[in-house]
């Protein structure tokens, strides 16, 4: 019997400094559209032998803070 070991997939929306580049920022806030994120192990692109989780949450975390940022820019308006 053959057990596959699941596997995120990765770097199918990978972020980066260029829009030209990539498709998210280092927020994972896509370039052409203001209000949508990919937050997701596709953000990553490479994945070491070890565990994504932590790195997942770290870049959950960092997209929460941009979002709220954004919205209280917003709301100032």
């Amino acid at each position: 019997m053959f057990l596959q070991r699941s596997r995120p997939h990765c770097r199918n929306s990978q972020n980066g400094s260029k829009a030209e580049e990539s498709v998210t920022n280092s927020y994972c806030k896509t370039w052409d559209h203001p209000n949508l994120y990919v937050v997701g192990a596709g953000n990553m692109t490479t994945l070491g032998t070890s565990n994504p989780t932590l790195t997942l949450s770290a870049f959950t975390i960092r997209s929460v803070e941009s979002i709220l940022a954004d919205l209280e820019i917003q709301l100032k308006k």
